[in-house]
């Protein structure tokens, strides 16, 4: 079995805490980060019993705190991840240092598609969680935005020991890409 990938990055940017909000919320990473989500919603009810069928979506939901179980669609190089995950936004007061935290954890990884032979199996991940944190940095008018995950592969079966090296390296790209992204998306 593979070990788990646990990736640790944060980035400094100019704005307020409540400027990321609707950016940190996974209910819009699909909008915010199309290279990344393909899809991201929270789920309406119960799981479909045919794991090829996206679940039933609820309307995006803006109270404070939310969360719920959160479908996502993620390409990750040539595989296209369907994952479940628990999900929670919470915006603290903080005694007038306002931070958003975002927490998840695996439920479910549905399907793993195969881009280049176009195969779906069932599976894929069987750990995925982490924590985003946006706070006031030290410099006044910038906040600080951290990221933690733990991501555990279980497929492709034959070659997850093979690409161990390789999903460390997109993962970290990947999640590097994002924070950097963060300039561009920001407020």
């Amino acid at each position: 079995m593979s070990e788990v990938i646990r990736y640790e990055g944060e980035i400094t940017l100019e704005g307020q805490v409540s400027d990321f909000q609707g950016i940190i919320d996974p209910q819009t990473w699909h909008q915010n980060f199309p290279f990344i989500w393909l899809a991201s919603y929270l789920i309406d009810g119960d799981l479909p019993p045919d794991r090829d069928t996206p679940p039933p979506r609820l309307p995006t939901v803006t109270t404070n705190p939310r969360g719920g179980m959160l479908f996502e669609q993620v390409l990750f190089g040539p595989i296209i991840y369907s994952n479940v995950i628990n999900t929670q936004l919470e915006l603290h007061p903080n005694g007038g240092s306002p931070e958003l935290l975002f927490e998840y954890s695996q439920v479910d990884c549905r399907t793993t598609k195969f881009l280049l032979t176009d195969e779906t199996i069932d599976g894929g991940i069987d750990v995925d969680s982490g924590v985003a944190l946006c706070a006031a940095a030290d410099q006044p008018g910038f906040v600080t935005i951290t990221i933690t995950k733990a991501v555990r592969f279980t497929e492709p079966t034959p070659f997850v020991d093979l690409m161990q090296p390789l999903f460390e390296a997109v993962v970290k790209m990947t999640l590097d890409a994002l924070l950097q992204s963060l300039i561009f998306v920001g407020p």
